[in-house]
């Protein structure tokens, strides 16, 4: 049973950065995000642009030391891309992306969520995907007025005051549910001794409407790469997509009310 104020910490230090994190017993990780204006992608003019990122340093655990930290960190990073939908054409499934464009083919909003690993007790990519999802839910942008859209270099005026910003879109955020199988039982919240115990490890993305946006079988930090009939991926994934589209619906009831206690059972 958690209670999510106990795991989400939030701090606002501006209209375009805030920060997110998530802890757990032996897990924390931390999420920035940052909002700047940028121009769209050629391939995605009418579209703005999510970029993901997970680091893990060294000091946060001797696992990471050397080339181990950043293959896990890219590793990561893909899962979260994987989750939030941010394909060739950063289309994304996660967020709005087309309510980032400004003028189409010439300004849009740039959205960073940088990750960092602060230590880790197993579950890495779990807390990662609820740090950036409330992270994501508590970023406004600000009010913009553009002025000659139709030249060739518009002029985009910025307003700062908060009662004007607006809210992202992530309504389809997802996070991710990493289910393993340890003997004939399925685990989820595996710490770091329960993975090295498990034959087998799928990540399920999920959101709070239950839709599976994502299911990737998952090898890091497992005692084995153990094959799985078709019966236990469909056994796994329901059994995930059930823990997470309740972590899911409760935090978004979290943000929704300020804070208040939310327990998932």
């Amino acid at each position: 049973m958690w209670e999510v104020p106990e795991l989400v910490r939030r701090t606002r230090h501006s209209l375009h950065n805030c920060f997110t994190s998530f802890s757990s017993l032996d897990l924390k990780v931390l999420v920035g995000i940052k909002a700047e204006l940028s121009n769209p992608l050629k391939d995605a003019p009418d579209k703005g642009i999510l970029n993901l990122s997970v680091e893990c340093p060294a000091v946060a655990s001797s696992k990471f030391i050397g080339r181990r930290g950043d293959d896990l960190a890219n590793e990561l990073t893909q899962s979260l891309q994987r989750a939030f939908g941010q394909g060739r054409l950063n289309q994304g499934c996660g967020i709005d992306l087309g309510a980032l464009c400004i003028v189409k083919g010439k300004a849009c909003w740039t959205i960073y969520a940088d990750c960092v690993v602060l230590c880790d007790g197993g579950s890495l990519i779990d807390a990662l995907s609820i740090g950036t999802l409330v992270a994501l839910m508590t970023t406004h942008l600000p009010k913009v007025s553009v002025v000659g859209a139709d030249e060739e270099e518009p002029e985009i005026e910025v307003d700062d005051d908060l009662s004007e910003s607006t809210a992202l879109d992530v309504s389809n955020g997802p996070v991710i549910t990493s289910v393993s199988s340890i003997g004939s039982c399925y685990v989820v919240d595996c710490t770091t001794q329960e993975e090295l115990c498990a034959t087998a490890s799928l990540e399920v993305a999920v959101n709070a409407q239950g839709a599976v946006n994502g299911v990737s079988q998952k090898h890091r930090g497992t005692g084995a790469t153990a094959s799985l009939s078709p019966g236990q991926i469909d056994e796994m994934i329901e059994f995930g997509r059930g823990i997470g589209m309740q972590v899911a619906q409760a935090l978004s009831q979290f943000v929704v009310t300020r804070g208040q206690t939310v327990v998932i059972k």
